[in-house]
């Protein structure tokens, strides 16, 4: 019956999300420091795959006065005869990445001697230019096509 449950929880994700598009499935809270943007745990749907970031990542940032974005980057996944495994990791881009691999988390421009802020007014506040953590362009999990994340509450995306 164990083997069972076990088989049953494996399968239940995909077949929740089998007709969503890929990205931020739950969690992935980002948040800041004085120096660092940390992507807290979360769930991400790549390729019709689930990955659970269990740990707060870290990705240490500078004030560059240009447009940075956060991607984490799916690398090529190596399958052996026990298991499947796929790098990921948290990488900047100087504007947004076309690349397929590239899922953006958020983009700033962040100038020297400022804050980097991840908490917003209003909608609208979410696009502020400087010194202000913009996840529009986050893909969410969505039905058939990603979506804008839907945090209503003071959970550190968005104040209602």
């Amino acid at each position: 019956m164990m083997g069972e449950l076990s088989a049953y929880l494996y399968r239940l994700g995909p077949l929740l999300y089998q007709n969503c598009a890929d990205g931020i499935v739950s969690g992935c809270m980002l948040t800041t420091t004085d120096d660092s943007i940390v992507v807290n745990p979360g769930i991400i749907r790549y390729e019709g795959d689930f990955y659970l970031i269990r740990e707060p990542q870290f990705a240490l940032y500078a004030p560059t006065n240009t447009t940075r974005v956060l991607n984490l980057v799916f690398h090529d996944q190596v399958q052996t005869d026990s298991f499947v495994t796929r790098e990921i990791e948290l990488a900047f881009t100087e504007g947004a990445s076309s690349e397929k691999r590239y899922l953006e988390l958020c983009r700033f421009k962040l100038q020297p001697g400022a804050r980097l802020r991840y908490t917003y007014t209003s909608f609208a506040d979410r696009e502020t230019e400087y010194d202000t953590l913009n996840i529009i362009h986050a893909p969410f999990c969505g039905m058939g096509r990603p979506t804008l994340d839907r945090c209503k509450t003071g959970c550190g995306r968005a104040a209602a």
